[in-house]
C-alpha cells in the first residue's frame, strides 16, 4: 500500500512538472485526483437529515409524547417532562417580557439542580442563548466572562445572588429564580409555549461555552441549534438511549459535556439523573447514587474510570469516556461489564466529532466521524495526506461552532476556509476548524490521536491552554518568568508543573513564594488549572531562537516550598500519612508532618479520592474545601482529630495496602527472594526483575 502511494505521488509530480514547469514546489500535488477523491470519501461522515429547527422544539415535542416520564432527578427531587415544560414556559414568558429574543445572551450562575435545567430550557424557549457560569469560579474570572459576553440578564439563586451582584463593573440584571417573591410572580405568567414564537432556526445561537484561551483569557465558543441537535441525535442512536434510559448528569454545567448529557437525555424521553455537587466531588457518594438511581448511561473523563469501584451492582449499559487514555487495565475490566466508547471532540465541534467503540485487544483510537461531520487530515499547506501519515485534523460540517464570541481575529485564525467545500451538500460547511491535534488515519478508516501542534493539553477531562496559566503566573509580582508543563511522575498521575524564576525585587523564601503564586492563581483561575507543583529555577532554558526549551527543563523530582522531612507525630498523623501515601502512590516515608498534599502531586481528582479514603479510615466527613484550606499533613490531621473527638472514640485502623507492604517488608526474605536479589545484583543496571 505504501509503495502504491509512492508510485502515485511520483507520477503525479512528474505530470505536474510537464504541464506547469514554473510553479511553487509546495503547490505540487502529491496524489492523483482519483486518490484524492477516495480519501475525501473516507473522511466525510454519513449524511443524516434533521427534523425540528431548535432544541426547545425537540424538547416540547418529547414532552407531549412522554408527559409523565421523569425528566430530571437531583438530590431526591424529581420533575416530570410536563412539569418541566410548564415551569420553563413561565420563566420564558418573563424573560421575553425583559427583552430576551432571538440571539440574546442570558447568563446563568447556578448550582446543579432542577432549577438550572429549567433556566436553560426557558432561555432557549424565549429565543435566547444560555451562557453557563460556574459559581465556584474566582470572582475575577466570572467578571471577565460577564463583561466579555455583555449579558444583560444573569439568572442565579438566593444563596448566590449576594456574591454575583457584587462582581465589580457588571451592570447586568441579577434574578434569583428560587426567590419566593419571584416564584410567586412567575405564577402570573402562562405555562403554555410563547405566542408568537420567537424566531428560531438551526442556525440560531443555542449556547456559549467559555474555554481556556491561549491569549491569557478564556474565550466564548458559540454553538448553534443545528449543531446541538445533530450531536444529540447521534448519541441517542449510537449509545442506544430509549425512554427507559437514565443518563447521568456528571459534568460541570459550565463544561460543554453537560450540554451533551442533558440534551441527549431530554430530547428522547430518557431521565437525566443529575448528581449533586457533593456527589460529583466524592466518587464514593457518586457510586452510591448511580447504583440507587439505576443509571444506565454515563459520560466520564477517562481519568475517573480507574477510580470507580468495580464490585458494585451498577445498572450501566454504556459508558463514554474522553479527554485522555484511561489505561488498558481499566478498559479491559470495564469492557466485561458494558459497552465502552472513546469520544473525541473540541468545544468548537459541539462536544463530539468522532467516536470509537473500544474492544479487547484493539488499539484505542478516536474512532470515525459522526454523521454530518467531516474530518480531514492535512499537511501544513492544507492538503490531504494518505492513511498512516500524521497531519493536523480539520473539522467541518453541521457540528461546527459559529466562532468565538466578540473575537473576530481569533475566529478567522482558527476557522479557516474549507478547500473541500461542496456547495451542493447542505452538510458541507464553508469553513473548517483547525483543531491543532495531530492524528493519522488507520487503514480501517479510524483516526489515531498522536499529539498537539501547540501547548494545549487535556487533563482530567478539561481542555487547558498552558499559555493561559503561564500568563497569569507572570502577572504575579513575585515572578519574573514562568513555563508550565504536564508531568507524570508516577504512571497515571498527570499533574501541572510550573517552572518559575523569581522577581529579584521581591523578598520571599521558597515556602512563601509557592504560597504566594498558588493564592494568586486561585483568585484568577479555576482549581483544575492551578499547578500541583512548582520548580524554582535561576533562569528558564531557551532555544537559539529565544523560545523556552521545554526539553531542557529539569524532570520533576522535588518542588520548592517542600521542607525537610519531619516524622508524623501521634496516631492521627501517622494514619493520615499512610492514607496520603496510598492516594498519591508514594512510599510512607515520603509523607512528613510538614508535607503539603499538593506539593506531593495532589490534584483535583486525587482530592476526591482522599476525601473518600479519610471517611473510610477515620469514619468522619471532610469537604473538598477543607483539603485546600488544610493542605499540610499536620493541619489536616488536626482537623480530622477534632472531627473524630466530636464523634467519640477513634475507629480501629484499616491499614491500606502500603501499610501492609511496610509491615511485610520487616519479615526475612525467603530463599527464592534471596536468589532473585542475588541475580539482580549480578545483572547490574539492566536487571529485569529489580523492584
Amino acid at each position: 500500500r505504501v509503495l502504491a502511494y509512492v508510485e502515485a505521488a511520483t507520477e503525479s509530480l512528474l505530470q505536474a512538472l510537464e504541464t506547469r514547469p514554473v510553479q511553487a514546489a509546495l503547490s505540487l500535488p502529491l496524489l492523483p485526483a482519483n486518490e484524492l477523491r477516495a480519501l475525501h470519501r473516507h473522511w466525510v461522515g454519513t449524511r443524516v437529515t434533521g427534523g425540528v429547527p431548535s432544541v426547545h422544539d425537540a424538547f416540547e415535542a418529547q414532552a407531549r409524547r412522554t408527559p409523565d416520564n421523569v425528566a430530571v432527578d437531583c438530590g431526591g427531587r424529581q420533575i416530570t417532562y410536563a412539569a418541566l415544560d410548564r415551569q420553563a414556559n413561565r420563566l420564558a414568558h418573563h424573560l421575553q417580557a425583559q427583552g430576551t429574543d432571538d440571539g440574546t445572551l442570558v447568563a446563568m450562575c447556578m448550582e446543579r439542580g432542577v432549577e438550572a435545567i429549567v433556566a436553560m430550557l426557558a432561555i432557549l424557549k424565549a429565543g435566547g442563548a444560555y451562557l453557563p457560569l460556574d459559581p465556584h469560579y474566582p470572582a475575577s474570572r466570572l467578571q471577565y466572562m460577564l463583561a466579555d459576553s455583555r449579558a444583560s440578564i444573569v439568572l442565579t439563586e438566593n444563596a448566590l445572588i449576594a456574591n454575583c451582584a457584587q462582581i465589580p463593573g457588571i451592570r447586568a440584571s441579577f434574578i434569583a429564580i428560587d426567590d419566593a417573591s419571584f416564584v410567586a410572580e412567575l405564577e402570573h405568567y402562562p405555562d403554555c409555549a410563547l405566542s408568537p414564537l420567537p424566531i428560531s432556526s438551526t442556525s440560531s445561537l443555542a449556547y456559549v461555552i467559555y474555554t481556556s484561551g491561549s491569549t491569557g483569557q478564556p474565550k466564548g465558543v458559540m454553538i448553534e441549534h443545528g449543531s446541538a441537535l445533530n450531536m444529540a441525535a447521534y448519541q441517542q442512536a449510537e449509545f442506544v438511549l430509549t425512554q427507559e434510559s437514565r443518563m447521568l448528569g456528571f459534568a460541570s454545567l459550565s463544561f460543554d459535556v453537560a450540554a451533551a448529557e442533558w440534551m441527549t437525555a431530554l430530547l428522547c424521553g430518557a431521565g437525566l439523573y443529575l448528581c449533586t455537587e457533593e456527589q460529583r466531588k466524592n466518587l464514593r457518594e457518586l457510586e452510591r447514587y448511580m447504583v440507587a438511581a439505576g443509571v444506565t448511561h454515563a459520560m466520564f473523563p477517562a481519568a475517573v474510570l480507574p477510580h470507580l469501584q468495580r464490585d458494585l451492582p451498577y445498572a450501566l449499559q454504556c459508558v463514554v469516556i474522553g479527554g485522555e487514555s484511561a489505561g488498558p487495565q481499566a478498559i479491559a475490566h470495564w469492557l466485561e461489564r458494558f459497552p465502552l466508547y472513546n469520544a473525541y471532540g473540541p468545544t468548537e465541534a459541539t462536544v463530539i466529532a468522532s467516536v470509537g467503540k473500544l474492544e479487547r485487544g484493539k488499539s484505542v483510537t478516536i474512532g470515525r466521524g459522526m454523521p454530518n461531520v467531516q474530518l480531514y487530515v492535512c499537511d501544513a499547506h492544507r492538503r490531504l495526506v494518505p492513511a498512516g501519515v500524521v497531519g493536523e485534523l480539520y473539522i467541518g460540517g453541521v457540528g461546527l461552532a459559529h466562532g468565538y464570541l466578540n473575537r473576530p481575529e481569533l475566529t478567522a485564525e482558527r476557522f479557516v476556509d474549507n478547500p473541500f467545500h461542496d456547495p451542493l451538500d447542505p452538510a458541507s460547511s464553508t469553513h473548517l476548524y483547525r483543531t491543532g491535534d495531530l492524528v493519522s488515519r488507520t487503514m480501517e478508516g479510524e483516526f489515531a490521536y498522536v499529539g498537539r501542534t501547540d501547548s494545549q493539553v487535556k487533563l482530567r477531562g478539561y481542555r487547558i491552554e498552558l499559555s493561559e496559566i503561564e500568563h497569569q503566573i507572570a502577572l504575579c509580582e513575585f515572578v519574573k518568568a514562568a513555563a508550565v508543563l504536564v508531568s507524570e511522575p508516577a504512571p497515571g498521575n498527570k499533574q501541572l508543573v510550573a517552572y518559575v524564576t523569581r522577581n529579584p525585587s521581591r523578598e520571599a523564601d521558597s515556602d512563601q513564594l509557592a504560597d504566594h503564586i498558588r493564592a494568586w492563581l486561585r483568585d484568577r483561575l479555576p482549581e483544575y488549572m492551578v499547578p500541583s507543583s512548582f520548580v524554582q529555577l535561576d533562569a528558564l532554558p531557551l532555544t537559539p531562537n529565544g523560545k523556552i526549551d521545554q526539553k531542557a527543563l529539569p524532570v520533576l523530582q522535588a518542588t520548592f516550598g517542600q521542607q525537610t522531612y519531619v516524622e508524623p507525630v501521634g496516631e492521627v498523623e501517622l494514619r493520615l500519612a499512610i492514607v496520603w501515601a496510598a492516594v498519591l502512590q508514594h512510599a510512607d516515608h515520603a509523607v512528613g508532618r510538614n508535607s503539603n498534599f499538593f506539593m506531593l502531586g495532589g490534584h483535583s481528582l486525587s482530592v476526591i479520592t482522599l476525601v473518600g479514603a479519610i471517611r473510610e479510615e477515620f469514619q468522619v466527613e471532610i469537604g473538598i474545601k477543607d483539603v485546600f484550606q488544610n493542605s499540610s499533613l499536620d493541619a489536616m490531621a488536626a482537623l480530622v482529630a477534632s472531627l473524630v473527638r466530636q464523634e467519640g472514640e477513634f475507629p480501629p485502623a484499616r491499614p491500606p495496602l502500603l501499610r501492609m507492604q511496610r509491615d511485610i517488608a520487616a519479615l526475612p526474605l525467603s530463599f527464592a527472594q534471596q536468589r532473585m536479589w542475588m541475580l539482580c545484583q549480578l545483572a547490574g543496571s539492566n536487571a529485569h526483575y529489580n523492584m
